[in-house]
């Protein structure tokens, strides 16, 4: 569907938003304010992808949730009655990427997840990382968390990260390093599944900790700094200012940039860390609300 005609089907989108809520809540929504979020979910920019409020913080679309589909431009719109963050779900197999918006995708076959503010208009793996860094406690706002992984990850100084589509904007170094990251945590979502057990092996607790083994320095990195510090530092030496994504195969740097830190013996990745760390790690995760608090002994998320 192209943008234009998710655009004008927007009222009907919200309406039935609107409704579904209702009908699950039992009550009348009409002294609560609708908050209409829209813009694009982008590593490549992604179609046919599920973009949802995930009202219940579990990083999945429920089906009492508000959501849409990603059109050929990769764009989204919808409406809550409850503020909570976006979350893209990849649909492995259907969902496509694509370097130019309405172009023809390559379909993902790997799980990942991304997540954003409800008022960010670009959901982005820059987004993710900051985001599931709030919610765990190891930023203490957005703004904070944004600097950090802008350092990190070579964005241009003043950008705001909510809103930043970096293809369109010709950022080879940040859409290289986009990509990486999305792979390492696609690659650490699969090592935790197969390396935890017990209840706490959960798709929010083992999502979230792949994005901590990117961001905390106690997991991933090369011992003073996170793995987002090591991609930043490789994909810096890999592009050059002057490349740009028009005259690139981002996927050739990508695997430059990938074999890179696997070379580095100083850097540790997710396969990298034991399992005993691994299973801490989710442990520790389910201790920790959707605001960065400790929950007590079994921490369900808020």
């Amino acid at each position: 569907m192209k943008a234009a005609n998710k655009i004008s089907s927007l009222p009907f989108a919200l309406a039935t938003s609107a409704a579904l809520l209702v009908s699950v809540s039992g009550c009348s929504d009409r002294n609560r304010d609708l908050v209409e979020a829209s813009g694009l979910a982008i590593d490549g920019y992604l179609q046919s992808a599920t973009v949802c409020v995930d009202i219940n913080g579990d990083k999945q679309c429920s089906d009492n949730e508000p959501r849409d589909t990603t059109d050929v431009n990769a764009h989204f719109a919808l409406g809550t009655f409850t503020p909570a963050p976006l979350v893209v779900e990849i649909n492995p197999g259907v969902t496509t990427e694509s370097s130019t918006q309405g172009g023809a995708g390559d379909a993902i076959t790997e799980d990942f997840f991304l997540t954003a503010p409800l008022n960010s208009t670009s959901i982005t793996p820059l987004t993710t990382l900051v985001q599931v860094g709030v919610e765990q406690g190891l930023y203490d706002d957005f703004t904070t968390g944004a600097s950090a992984v802008a350092e990190a990850l070579n964005v241009p100084a003043g950008t705001d990260i909510q809103n930043y589509d970096y293809i369109s904007a010709g950022d080879t170094k940040v859409a290289v390093a986009a990509e990486v990251v999305t792979n390492a945590i696609a690659a650490a979502i699969i090592d935790i599944d197969t390396k935890v057990t017990g209840s706490v092996a959960t798709t929010e607790n083992i999502f979230e900790t792949a994005v901590k083994v990117l961001i905390d320095p106690t997991l991933a990195g090369d011992g003073d700094a996170p793995l987002m510090d090591a991609i930043g530092d490789a994909v810096d030496a890999a592009v050059d200012d002057g490349d740009a994504i028009d005259d690139i195969n981002v996927a050739d740097f990508v695997t430059d940039v990938e074999d890179a830190i696997d070379a580095n013996a100083d850097i540790t990745g997710a396969s990298d860390v034991s399992v005993d760390d691994l299973q801490d790690a989710v442990e520790e995760t389910n201790t920790v609300n959707e605001t960065g608090e400790a929950t007590g002994a079994t921490g369900a998320s808020a």
